[in-house]
């Protein structure tokens, strides 16, 4: 993916992507550690869907929630169903492996502190994705692929999901991985090991969320269009191959979960089971689809939702001003960005038959936005809830877009806007987690469900307070990241142009006679 870059490029790319990921590891383990078990809403259920899978079977929407093998079960002795059990498995199948160990080890605390950091770490590998996306789109920019990997990175809520035991971060790997190899199929053309990727990545994408079964369609739609795009033989059998290619890769990847979705329609009428859950919850339709995709209210809604900092254990410190202002500022910034770009391409050539590629990528990742937000709208329009979090399925593409705006602005091809929005983002998570210190002072790990008096305990030392030991840690490491940040933005910048050589007397004089 790095061919359209030199060395320098490279090098700033794999630091930029580095920094991210530090950065995003050190948010993560903070709120892992700190914030306790189940107090997430969703996080028991979907760790009691893990806990079906250790006994060899999967839940279903009306069973009741295996307390005996759910670590740290709360004994509030309060009837639970694993309502989350019209998802696919493959999630709870990677989840159920540190929880089971903790079992086998009798240390569930552990055992459900590594399912979470396991989570987390899934949701990083989607955070390379980002950057091989955007190279794909935009080949030749690195500032961008760097840009578009941090603006996810410290995107409030990805952190903040990521560090539970939700089924999220594989999502956000598996559909970002899916549309990076569809766009490099789509631009550079189908090879045997990029087909394979495409296949696999989609075929992880249907099994972990509903919508990877959309992102199956995206995947032979895009092996089609890569040998109809880079094909040389006669129209009518480049069109026959295309036609194969399609559907060898969506029959693939469909094949290996259709079955947990056939069963989804035996047991609830439907692929997804979403109406029978909803029903199950009591919930009423509210609004049309529709509706709500054309209400900007709605829109900024969701927007400001992926931009909420942590949302627990923050009883006292809040910023809402700035926290409500740095998002709205940087997506008009962005847009602003983007305005710019959109004049440069006016002005440019009519696209040509080489530039068909590059089109057919950006239509395939902005398709994929666009029903990834027809989704979200149907869902919440049935009576759900609105989950800006099931945006995180084509977050990567707000990522690129985002970055590639920012970088248009004056300044921007030095990587001044991504760096201060790096470091606003930082500030204000700040100010957000100054109300976890006041949360953790004073406790003490006697509650065996108390995940963050336990870290307390264990950290206190020499009268230093254990939050500020915890917190004084993840500093360092996003010192560290912000430095790698600065690094690949400076290697990433315009070339000065290199001093042309002093002319040696003499031989210019014998150059003209």
């Amino acid at each position: 993916m790095h061919s359209d870059l030199d060395a320098r490029g490279r090098r700033a790319v794999r630091l930029g992507v580095a920094g991210a990921i530090l950065a995003f590891l050190a948010l993560t383990g903070v709120q892992a550690a700190a914030i306790r078990p189940y107090l997430p809403p969703d996080e028991l259920y979907h760790v009691g869907y893990a806990a079906t899978v250790l006994d060899g079977r999967l839940p279903t929407l009306t069973a009741p929630l295996p307390a005996d093998r759910v670590p740290l079960m709360p004994g509030d002795g309060r009837p639970r169903r694993v309502y989350v059990g019209n998802h696919p498995p493959l999630f709870y199948a990677v989840a159920a492996l540190p929880i089971g160990v903790g079992e086998w080890a009798s240390a569930p605390r552990a055992g459900l502190v590594a399912a979470r950091l396991l989570s987390a770490s899934l949701a990083a590998a989607g955070l390379v994705m980002v950057a091989v996306l955007a190279l794909a789109l935009l080949p030749g920019r690195p500032r961008v692929a760097i840009g578009a990997t941090w603006l996810a990175a410290l995107l409030p809520s990805l952190p903040h999901v990521s560090a539970f035991v939700y089924n999220d971060g594989l999502g956000f790997l598996a559909a970002t991985a899916t549309l990076a190899a569809a766009v490099v199929v789509v631009r550079r053309g189908p090879t045997l090991s990029r087909l394979a990727w495409l296949t696999g990545a989609a075929a992880a994408a249907a099994l972990t969320r509903a919508p990877g079964l959309a992102l199956v369609a995206l995947a032979a739609a895009a092996a089609a269009a890569g040998v109809l795009l880079h094909g040389r033989r006669p129209p009518a059998r480049r069109a026959l191959r295309a036609a194969g290619a399609g559907a060898l890769v969506g029959g693939v990847a469909g094949g290996v979960a259709i079955g947990f979705y056939l069963r989804n329609r035996s047991l609830y009428g439907s692929l997804t089971g979403a109406a029978y859950n909803q029903e199950l919850f009591r919930f009423k339709p509210q609004d049309h689809m529709l509706d709500l995709l054309l209400s900007p209210g709605y829109a900024l809604r969701l927007y400001d939702g992926l931009w909420v900092w942590t949302r627990f254990n923050l009883p006292r410190v809040q910023a809402p001003a700035a926290l409500v202002a740095v998002p709205r500022v940087a997506g008009v910034l962005a847009l602003a960005g983007l305005a710019v770009a959109a004049a440069g391409l006016l002005r440019a050539r009519r696209p040509g038959r080489r530039d068909l590629p590059a089109l057919a990528g950006w239509g395939l990742v902005l398709a994929w936005l666009a029903g990834v937000s027809a989704m979200v709208a149907a869902y919440d329009g049935n009576g759900g809830h609105t989950h800006p979090r099931y945006l995180f399925p084509a977050l990567a593409v707000l990522a690129v877009v985002g970055a590639a705006g920012l970088d248009r602005l004056p300044g921007g091809r030095r990587g001044l806007w991504l760096l201060g929005l790096a470091l606003t983002q930082l500030a204000l998570t700040a100010v957000a987690w100054a109300g976890l210190v006041t949360a953790l002072r004073g406790r003490r790990p006697a509650d065996p469900a108390d995940l963050a008096g336990a870290v307390a305990g264990l950290l206190a030392a020499g009268g230093v307070p254990a939050p500020w030991v915890l917190l004084a840690g993840a500093g360092v490491l996003l010192a560290g990241a912000l430095a790698l940040l600065g690094l690949a933005l400076w290697g990433s910048g315009p070339r000065r142009p290199e001093p042309r050589p002093a002319p040696v007397r003499g031989l210019e004089s014998s150059h003209a006679a």
